[in-house]
This record gives structure tokens, C-alpha cells and sequence, in this order.
């Protein structure tokens, strides 16, 4: 009978499969399986333990059995295992590499890495639903609402830049691999990259299923969409970000979002006084749409005697009334979106820069200085937005995912983005959760917060916690239990936050502990008979054929969105576009051919989605100027091939003669230097050298 082990490291009592709570500490049992990658697992059959710790189930799902204790990990991590790595601050869409097994042989690879995908959906017995631990993306598909559908694409080119610098975005033409975890789209697993030049037409075959059995209420949108793909019409994922951004945004418009935040702090039984701070500070919940009336402030307080209680007090009385002073009363547009979101980074700068110079001025140095963590989210309709700074955390919950969405800035998570360890690694040594950076310890040209925009499509709870709460894998331990009845509606956010203070103050109880929960709920609101009726008018009028070929995405502030103005969200029959020109699976044409792809100039998209390292691991200038010179030197050569060949003629003729006149001259001239002047000797040594 296999048996699983306690989470808790003061317990690891061992437990049946299908038991929720440990029968010794009657903690719920948190059971992580993971996903295994790489030939060698083949050799196993179900029910073998590997390494006397996983236990494969089935093939490729693995139950780590003593989940309380850490791995080893490599002493230096491979190469295709680095781009998962780097891309720790993508976590809600790329998994984690939970553990890894190096070959034996060295003339064959035998290697396996782990995959963590965080807690999956179990069945009465404790074992995954999902035979393949997710469910795909295209069995999902079809049931998802039109927001979900969006948002899920969304999500897939908000990723093609950063997977595609990690040499690994061809992980996204792979269909089979496209995995849902509640609101959000999870690659099963990364693929190196076989060349550099893919190109946005290729998801005109991938997504060729998604695309042409789309929601009925964005079926037109969506079937465009995918004939702009494959004419190659949308070359950039810019662009495509840029369309499918304004596609959300006209579909939200016939949605309902309410907001419920309330948040509490505590000292906890072991402290003398406490230095989280939160706000709102409210005694009830508060409702609301907006940004104004949605934030919401978690601070845990760092530095010396009451140091840390007046830094995390000025970040909650300052930074909310700097940023509210500044928002706009709707943020549609693009340049809106990317100007709120400077002014956010600029705002947590400048209260930095002021708890800065106070200490400063208080003469405090090093553990004295007086600092806080920090994590801040504000909703607007469909966006949220998230900022953090230190270890304070935000987790996503739904009624079938619980997902951890920041970084921490700590000496563990710098390890796994240097690619330098494994996370679980990492945490093992001695001053793992050291935090690398925090409000107020230094200048703000050395504070780089962390800032996100999410879209929300669906029911959901946001979790924002300081460490007293989250500390020991808390969350995901009591996400059943004591988040699902408040998404089920079992449980009001007034009685869920302080029953989870009482919770963390019981199970942890070593720190201060600060809760917020932000419920929203989305529901669609239908459109009256005339405005659905005007709605189809205008659009019969605009596009009487019901199909433009010219039509296309750019300058027009619509982008072709009248289907979506006013859905119908009656289940009308989908039928698929007309087949006008060849299908576009992924091209197996010379890639070099891409090059030949004529530029197209659009807007940035929404927003730019780099998250940095603390410090930037950016290129010293001398290696920034080199690149930038190839870049343009690159640039020239490729506007030469672009001319005609008679051009091109012309043009090196041209250079030739040029050249050969410098020549003639030069000569001429050192000739005549020669009968005057006889070089040094330190030249003279120079010239040796070189040669």
C-alpha cells in the first residue's frame, strides 16, 4: 500500500493515498505530483519508487512521497533545463523544475527532470483526475466562456517574446502540449528551439482548431483573426497582443465585475508588537469596479527596534494617496495603460527614496536600516494589476487552481533565475529567504518593483499575505478547505479573513501575519433587443458580404471588433471560413526565408512584460554598443539584398571605385611622410606586435 508523508516537517507521519489529513497532526496532506520528462522513466512500470522517494503512478506522473523534504539537485544545471530557469517570473504559465536525475552513462542520455505543476485536481481516492495530471486546451475549449477564450490566447503571445529570447518558444506550436490550469494556459513542458526564425504565421495550424470552433458570441472576430494569420498578415507578436488586448477590452464591456476586498493584521503569539500593516483599514469589506476603490496593500516591515513598523506604517499612508491621485477614470487605451503603470513604478520609487533618507539621516547602516516588503493590487474591470517588492506574496485561487503569481525578491529565487540551482534546492540553504531587496534600504535606482497586468476572465479569489501566512506551504495545505467555500459562496470574505489570521497564528505562529482577499465575480450582462438589433444593423451596412478579405486589423481603433460590441450569446452554429489560400501548419520551408518578411510598425504591446532580476543582469555599455553596432550593420546589409539586382551592381561598382581612389591616395601620402619622417621605435614595436 503506498503511503504518503506529512508535509509538515515537526510530523512526516506516513499516510494512505486517499487519507485529506494526516492521522497523527491533522494537517492536510498536500500530495505533489509532478510530471517527468526524458527516456529513462520509460524503464519503470506504475507502482515502482524511484530514488526510495517517488512513486511513479501511472506513466510519467510521479508522487513525491516525502513532500517535507528538499532535493539535492545537479551541481550545475544543464542547458535544457536552464529556459525554465529563467523563466521563473512566468510561473503561472511555465512549470518549475521540481527535481532532476543526471545520466549515468555517459554516452547515452538518461537523464529525467521533474515538473511541477502546483496542486492538480484529485479524485476521492487522492489520485489526479487528468490522466496527464492537466486536461489539454483543446478539450477545455469548447466548454470556456468567450472572455476565458480570449484570455487563453492572450496568454499564449504574452509569452512568445520571453520564451522566444530562452531559445524554446516552438514550445508553443506544440497543440498537445497547450495545458488549462483553471483561468490559465500551462505548457506541459519546454522544447528547445530548432532554428531562430519562427514566425506568428505558424499559429495559424495550431490554433486552427481554437480559432475556427470559437465562442459564437466572438466566432467572427476569431475566424478574421485566423485568415490574418495565415496571410501572414499579423507578422509580430506586438501586434497580435496589441489585437487581442482591444478584443478583451470591447468584450468585457458587456460583463458585470464586482470586487470585494478586506484585509487584516495581527501581531501573532510570539511577537512583541507588530510591524505588518495592510490596507484598506476597514472593519467590514469594501465593494467596488474601479482601481480607486479596489486597492489593496500588504507590508511586512523589516530593520531594527521598531524600525520596521514605521517603514511598512509610511509605505501604507503615503503610497496609496500618490497613486490614487493619478488614476484615470477609465484606462482603455494602450498609452493610458503603460503611463498608470510608470507612474506606479515611479510612486513605490519615491516613497522608497523618502524612507531612504531618513535613514540616512537617522545615521541607521546595514540590519538597522528600517525597510518593508510590499505587494499592492488594484483591479479596473478586467485588469489587474499587481506590484511587489521583498517576499510578501499574491496567490490566484480558483475553484480548481491555486497558483502562487509574484517572485520573491530572496536569495533562493535569485539562485533559480541566475540558473544556478533548482528552487527546491535553493530554499535548503542557510539563508535562503534573505531578501535581496525591500522598500526603503537603498537608493531607488537600485529598487526595481516588480509590476504585473492580468487579465481576469473568470470567479476567483486573489490572496494577499506577508510571510506569517504563506510560510511552510500554508496555502496550498488549506486551499480546499478554507478558500473554496468562499468562491462557492459557503463563506462571506468578512468571516474568511480573520478565520485565516486565527489559522496562520495556529499553525505557524512565529511572525506577524497579514490577510487580504479580493473576491471578484464576473457575470455577463446580456444586451437589450434593440441594441443587439442595432449592433447587427451597423454591421451589415459596414460589411454586407459579411466577410472582407481587405479588412484588416490595423489603424482602425475597432480592429474588425463589431462582432464583439454587442454578442450574442445564443448558441448559434459555427461554421469554418471558406478555405481562399494553403493551410499553414508550421512551414517546413528554409527558415532564412523570414527574413524576406516585410517590417510592420505598430504600437508596443500592453504592457512590456519584463520582469527584472535584482540586480538586472543587463550587458555592460561596451557590449551594448557592440551589439547595437552589429544590429545596424546587420540592418544595412539587409536593405541591400532588398534592392534590385541591377542596384546592387550599381551600388558595389560603385564602392569599388571609391575604394581603389582612398587607396591610391593613401599610398601616395605615406609616401611622401616616408621621405620626411622616420617612425619611433615604440611604433615600430607597436606594428611587430599586432602583426
Amino acid at each position: 500500500m503506498p503511503t504518503v508523508h506529512c508535509s509538515n516537517r515537526d510530523c512526516q507521519a506516513p499516510n494512505d493515498l486517499g487519507d485529506r489529513l494526516c492521522k497523527t497532526c491533522r494537517t492536510p496532506l498536500l500530495k505533489r505530483y509532478l510530471w517527468a520528462v526524458g527516456d529513462w522513466i520509460k524503464a519503470y512500470q506504475p507502482g515502482e519508487l524511484l530514488l526510495e522517494r517517488y512513486l511513479l503512478v501511472r506513466p510519467q506522473v510521479l508522487l513525491d512521497t516525502t513532500p517535507a523534504l528538499g532535493v539535492e539537485g545537479p551541481e550545475e544545471i544543464p542547458a535544457h533545463i536552464l529556459p525554465y530557469q529563467k523563466l521563473l517570473p512566468f510561473r503561472l504559465n511555465v512549470p518549475e523544475v521540481y527535481d532532476y536525475f543526471p545520466s549515468w552513462d555517459e554516452e547515452k542520455d538518461l537523464s529525467v527532470w521533474l515538473l511541477d505543476y502546483g496542486p492538480v485536481a484529485l479524485d476521492e481516492a487522492g489520485e489526479p483526475v487528468h490522466e496527464q495530471l492537466l486536461p489539454s486546451l483543446g478539450e477545455m475549449w469548447e466548454h470556456a466562456c468567450p472572455l476565458q477564450q480570449l484570455t487563453w490566447l492572450w496568454q499564449m503571445i504574452r509569452l512568445w517574446q520571453p520564451l522566444q529570447r530562452q531559445g524554446v518558444v516552438s514550445s508553443l506550436l506544440e497543440f498537445d502540449w497547450l495545458r488549462v490550469q483553471g483561468p490559465q494556459v500551462l505548457l506541459q513542458q519546454l522544447k528547445l528551439d530548432e532554428h531562430q526564425f519562427y514566425e506568428m504565421k505558424y499559429l495559424a495550424g495550431v490554433w486552427e482548431p481554437l480559432l475556427t470552433n470559437a465562442h459564437p458570441a466572438i466566432a467572427d472576430f476569431c475566424q478574421t483573426l485566423w485568415k490574418k494569420l495565415k496571410q501572414g498578415k499579423i507578422p509580430h507578436a506586438d501586434h497580435l497582443l496589441r489585437v487581442l488586448d482591444t478584443g478583451i477590452q470591447s468584450l468585457a464591456e458587456q460583463y458585470d465585475f464586482s470586487y470585494t476586498v478586506f484585509a487584516l493584521t495581527d501581531g501573532g503569539p510570539s511577537r512583541d508588537h507588530n510591524e505588518d500593516a495592510c490596507f484598506p483599514v476597514s472593519e467590514t469589506p469594501i465593494e467596488g469596479q474601479q482601481l480607486a476603490n479596489t486597492m489593496t496593500l500588504i507590508c511586512d516591515g523589516v530593520g531594527g527596534q521598531e524600525g520596521g513598523e514605521i517603514a511598512s506604517q509610511w509605505v501604507i499612508e503615503h503610497l496609496p494617496v500618490r497613486v490614487i491621485s493619478k488614476i484615470q477614470k477609465q484606462m482603455n487605451e494602450p498609452e493610458q495603460i503603460r503611463t498608470f503603470i510608470q507612474h506606479l513604478k515611479e510612486d513605490i520609487q519615491e516613497v522608497n527614496e523618502q524612507l531612504n533618507r531618513r535613514n540616512d539621516r537617522e545615521e541607521r547602516t546595514e540590519r538597522e536600516r528600517m525597510g518593508t516588503t510590499l505587494v499592492m493590487a488594484l483591479a479596473d474591470f478586467q485588469q489587474f494589476f499587481l506590484a511587489n517588492v521583498g517576499d510578501s506574496r499574491c496567490y490566484w485561487l480558483t475553484a480548481d487552481s491555486c497558483k502562487q503569481v509574484t517572485v520573491d525578491d530572496d536569495v533562493a529565487s535569485r539562485e533559480v533565475r541566475l540558473g544556478l540551482m533548482l528552487y527546491r534546492h535553493a530554499v535548503e540553504l542557510p539563508r535562503s529567504g534573505a531578501l535581496t531587496q525591500a522598500v526603503g534600504l537603498g537608493p531607488s535606482a537600485q529598487l526595481h518593483p516588480i509590476i504585473q497586468r492580468l487579465i481576469v476572465p473568470t470567479d476567483c479569489l486573489f490572496l494577499l499575505c506577508s510571510d506569517g501566512f504563506c510560510d511552510y506551504n500554508r496555502v496550498e495545505q488549506y486551499w480546499q478547505d478554507d478558500f473554496l467555500p468562499v468562491l462557492q459562496g459557503d463563506r462571506p470574505v468578512a468571516e474568511a479573513v480573520p478565520r485565516l489570521i486565527e489559522l496562520a497564528n495556529q499553525v505557524n505562529g512565529h511572525d506577524n501575519v497579514s490577510v487580504a482577499l479580493i473576491h471578484c465575480q464576473i457575470s455577463p450582462s446580456v444586451p437589450t433587443p434593440t441594441q443587439a438589433e442595432k449592433a447587427a444593423a451597423e454591421a451589415e451596412i459596414n460589411d454586407p458580404e459579411g466577410d472582407s478579405p481587405e479588412e484588416d486589423f490595423t489603424g482602425d481603433t475597432e480592429l474588425g471588433l463589431k462582432a464583439i460590441a454587442y454578442p450574442d450569446f445564443s448558441q448559434r452554429p459555427v461554421s469554418k471560413p471558406k478555405e481562399t489560400e494553403p493551410e499553414h501548419p508550421i512551414p517546413q520551408q528554409d527558415p532564412k526565408e523570414s527574413l524576406a518578411s516585410r517590417p510592420f510598425d505598430t504600437q508596443p504591446p500592453l504592457p512590456p512584460e519584463e520582469i527584472p532580476l535584482n540586480p538586472p543582469l543587463d550587458p555592460p555599455t561596451i557590449m551594448a554598443e557592440q551589439l547595437n553596432k552589429t544590429h545596424r550593420s546587420r540592418s544595412l546589409a539587409a536593405k541591400f539584398l532588398t534592392l534590385s539586382k541591377t542596384s546592387q551592381l550599381l551600388i558595389a561598382g560603385g564602392m569599388v571605385i571609391i575604394i581603389a581612389t582612398l587607396t591610391v591616395a593613401m599610398l601616395n601620402l605615406s609616401q611622401g611622410n616616408g621621405e620626411q619622417n622616420q617612425p619611433s621605435s615604440s611604433l615600430i614595436d607597436l606594428s611587430v606586435g599586432h602583426g
